[in-house]
């Protein structure tokens, strides 16, 4: 699984996070410095910790955690929004890296929490309006902007494959690619899972789509279908996996669920160690200690950047402080959505703060 998801992943992921459903979350913990969060959720009589390592890492854990003793921006606000609310469903959409929690709470209504498990990856919550509360990050894309108070849009739509019969799905096997290509992208299983298709069948790899014979086909579209039905999480070569592997060497540790496994893979600092009361000081300075060289090196990093954008700002002033008084102009006439998109510098405003991003091509800086 790597840093980040597949589709399939995130398939088994979310019939295994179903568990959760009808379960009460209790709190919410962020360490914003790796962008790390932990779910506290009581579930059928027992609290579960769903942990998120952006950009595409999620599982329940049962490992004990410290958590931070200040909670960041957004942990407080998941914190308002979500505290003893109702986890009502878990899916995946549309085959996607995409998993939507379905969420009702007694102060707030209807939510849902969006986790986009897909680089650079977001967390969104929205109202039953489909409208975003408030993002992680804002973010603006070719087809889709993710902002607050903005309508919450999908990605581009792609082929649902675990919706489809054994027919729609050889009905997509065609093409001048050869097949390992077709299954990665066209029926969305990316290139590990790919190889796994064609290593359970006798089709050669690297034979054009349109040329396969509609036996083939279906013994292909078969194989997919076993990967999505099939459930034996195992760990190889330091690897989780949802399946098992036949295009791999026959070495692999077994685990009850996929969520095992990875738990097992991706260990964390945040983990409290089995077997120790106390930490050990020299530990405890040494972590005392890096992260002040962190933030040293923060200041430092935001200290530089800064003073480029006040050179910058400095040689074009007389554009900044144009633009600065026409936006000031359409927010007081009610017209600023519409100032802000025809400005082609503009990546993201922020509604809470009027806070405006800029992007130029000729430093590619913000």
């Amino acid at each position: 699984m790597y840093d980040e998801a597949s589709s399939l992943d995130i398939h088994h992921l979310a019939e295994e996070l179903s568990v959760l459903e009808g379960g009460k979350i209790n709190k919410v913990y962020e360490w914003d410095d790796q962008e790390a969060f932990i779910f506290k959720i009581y579930s059928d009589g027992e609290t579960r910790h769903l942990r998120l390592q952006l950009p595409g890492l999620i599982y329940v854990t049962e490992r004990r955690f410290q958590a931070p003793k200040i909670p960041p921006g957004y942990a407080r606000f998941l914190r308002n929004k979500l505290t003893a609310s109702r986890i009502e469903t878990v899916k995946q959409h549309s085959f996607d890296r995409l998993l939507e929690f379905s969420i009702h709470s007694k102060r707030h209504g209807s939510l849902k929490l969006i986790f986009e498990l897909f680089k650079p990856a977001n967390l969104v919550l929205v109202d039953d309006d489909n409208t975003i509360v408030h993002p992680y990050r804002q973010q603006t894309f070719k087809d889709r902007t993710i902002r607050s108070n903005k309508e919450y849009q999908y990605p581009p739509e792609r082929p649902d494959t675990p919706a489809l019969s054994v027919e729609e799905l050889n009905d997509l096997l065609h093409g001048e690619d050869n097949v390992e290509r077709v299954v990665a992208t066209r029926l969305g299983l990316g290139g590990v899972y790919a190889s796994e298709v064609t290593a359970r069948t006798d089709v050669e790899p690297s034979t054009p789509a349109d040329d396969l014979t509609e036996d083939e086909r279906s013994v292909v579209s078969g194989a997919v279908q076993d990967l999505l039905r099939e459930s034996n999480p195992c760990i190889i070569d330091g690897e989780a996996y949802p399946v098992e592997m036949h295009s791999m060497p026959d070495s692999a540790e077994r685990f009850e669920t996929f969520s095992d496994a990875l738990d097992t893979v991706h260990d964390y600092d945040q983990v409290i160690k089995h077997g120790s009361s106390t930490t050990n000081k020299q530990e405890k300075y040494e972590t005392i200690i890096n992260a002040q060289e962190k933030q040293i090196q923060r200041f430092n990093d935001a200290i530089e950047d800064n003073q480029r954008k006040a050179t910058y700002i400095y040689e074009n002033y007389n554009d900044f402080a144009t633009m600065i008084y026409t936006l000031r102009d359409k927010k007081e006439s009610g017209d600023l959505d519409a100032a802000l998109d025809e400005i082609e510098n503009v990546v993201d405003y922020d509604p809470a703060t009027n806070e405006v991003t800029l992007r130029f091509d000729d430093d590619n800086d913000d």
